[in-house]
């Protein structure tokens, strides 16, 4: 948290990935955003790997979903280049 003091040119400023990880844990814990709708279909209790089945449903991503995708994104440039990866890896964790 208090790498977050720095300006954001600063090196010891968290990266995009951290920030974007950050975000969307901070929304499951405000009244102010909406959560996750649960899923109540009795169709496939068991999945596992419900990822496939998110592209049928018609809703759009919640706030934390989105920022999860941009932690992501933003990883992956990371570990494309080679630069922080053990901060890119602490977003990871977060996600």
């Amino acid at each position: 948290m208090s790498s977050l003091d720095f300006h954001p040119s600063d090196p010891r400023f968290p990266t995009p990935a951290v920030l974007h990880a950050m975000c969307a844990v901070g929304s499951l814990y405000t009244a102010e955003i909406a959560p996750t709708p649960i899923h109540t279909s009795n169709t496939f209790p068991y999945e596992i790997f419900a990822g496939r089945w998110r592209r049928t449903q018609t809703r759009p991503d919640s706030f934390a979903e989105q920022q999860i995708k941009l932690a992501k994104m933003a990883l992956e440039d990371m570990i494309d280049t080679g630069a922080r990866l053990v901060e890119g890896l602490q977003g990871d964790k977060v996600n």
